[in-house]
């Protein structure tokens, strides 16, 4: 019996140990891309590797139980589309979102004519510079509990695996 337990002892050791190095082994070369934040001003223009764009307006009403921020933005893509790390993918919303530090982050559910009505895919992918609005929300107790100002964000991964992190910092009262 002694020698039994014993026995199932060492083959647990064995596979731990085992199961370490494998780990180790496998993930020695992944490393992480880093997110560098970038903070810009309402009006300015942002070029990226691919796109250029500006917020030109923000509007926000403070409703009972959330918070309502519209983002009106003009964007022109000047290289590959590659929202949401999809080559191809022109939904630049997948990209970008109303962030409430340490409380919440939300994404809008797309690019919006001033009609509301949301770009198709084609316009999306036509050349040229388009303007639209983005429009999100957040409950009201999530903005309350945030530790640092809401912002309105940009996500843009470089060819190199880089990303970088637009941010508009939002005074919302």
């Amino acid at each position: 019996m002694k020698f039994k337990t014993l026995l199932i002892i060492l083959a647990l050791l064995f596979l731990s140990i085992g199961s370490a190095w494998q780990y180790q082994r496998v993930n020695q070369k992944v490393k992480q891309p880093l997110v560098v934040e970038k903070i810009f001003h309402q009006g300015e223009w942002v070029t990226d590797q691919n796109v250029r764009f500006k917020v030109t307006q923000v509007e926000h009403q403070s409703a009972t139980a959330e918070k309502r921020v519209k983002v009106h933005l003009q964007i022109q893509q000047l290289g590959a589309y590659r929202y949401g790390l999809k080559s191809g993918n022109a939904n630049l919303a997948e990209n970008m979102w109303l962030n409430i530090p340490y409380a919440i982050s939300n994404q809008s559910r797309g690019l919006t004519h001033p009609s509301g009505q949301l770009f198709t895919d084609q316009e999306l992918h036509s050349p040229g510079l388009k303007s639209g609005f983005l429009a999100f929300t957040a409950p009201d107790e999530s903005y309350r509990a945030r530790l640092q100002e809401a912002r309105f964000s940009f996500l843009l991964q470089q060819s190199s695996g880089q990303f970088f992190k637009y941010s508009l910092l939002l005074h919302l009262t």
